[in-house]
């Protein structure tokens, strides 16, 4: 069985947490960083309506996808918070009813003893009376060696609740790491399509300069046709990454 010495304490738990969350803040900045310097270095082609509707709404989305997973991962913290703090108040409260079960118990061992002592003596020259006072003495240091069992038991119940708190506590970590996970597979899917609308802005610029001339109007359609195609199939190879955002 596992001791409260041997669990984890709570300023360990906290100072788990407050370096996860740091470590997930310096990721996003880091993210947020290469997305303006990407931003900054790439060509501002000329975008239609279209486009910048479709833009418009993926930031959208986007945002509202952040916001969604930002407050998940602010109930999961605070959840842990509130445990931490339930288990800190329960352990202070175990240390506080074993130090007295303890005393108690000592105090209850060296009465006894005398008690033992004192029936010994008597038992040597006991009288009818004595001796039915000796029974009632037993019966009482039974009763006391009940009650003292009983405590034990009890510490151990109590032990046990604390071992299961820590391993929901474990849990509970393990949830909100595979939701920042998520999070990033998520950021790296935005990032993607941000890429491939850039790219269809790129078609529209070629296939606007391939309209003008006479027999070079011919030969650029053969070349923009490849660029046309791609465009063309460009949603479809993109269907599935909006379908796995919508999940």
């Amino acid at each position: 069985m596992a001791t409260l010495e041997s669990l984890p304490t709570i300023s360990e738990e906290d100072g788990d947490s407050d370096r996860s969350a740091k470590s997930s803040e310096a990721l996003d900045r880091q993210i947020n960083a290469n997305q303006q310097v990407s931003s900054s270095n790439s060509p501002h082609p000329p975008q239609t309506k279209d486009v910048k509707k479709k833009d418009k709404k993926a930031k959208k989305k986007a945002k509202k996808d952040a916001a969604f997973t930002t407050e998940e991962n602010d109930t999961a913290h605070q959840i842990l918070v509130d445990l931490c703090t339930e288990m800190k108040e329960l352990k202070t409260t175990m240390i506080d009813s074993n130090e007295k079960t303890a005393a108690a118990m000592a105090g209850n061992l060296e009465s006894n003893n005398n008690v033992v002592k004192t029936c010994q003596v008597i038992e040597s020259r006991a009288t009818p009376a004595q001796i039915e006072e000796l029974a009632r003495l037993r019966s009482v240091q039974e009763m006391i060696k009940a009650v003292t069992d009983d405590k034990e038991r009890t510490v151990s119940v109590y032990e046990d609740h604390a071992r299961r708190g820590y391993e929901e506590i474990e849990r509970l970590r393990q949830d909100l790491d595979n939701e920042r996970k998520e999070t990033l597979a998520l950021r790296s899917e935005i990032e993607i399509l941000r890429s491939g609308r850039q790219q269809m802005g790129n078609v529209f610029i070629t296939t606007g300069d391939s309209s003008v001339g006479g027999d070079s109007m011919d030969n650029s359609r053969a070349k923009s046709g490849v660029a046309v195609h791609q465009w063309r199939t460009t949603p479809d190879r993109f269907k599935c990454k909006d379908s796995q955002l919508d999940q």
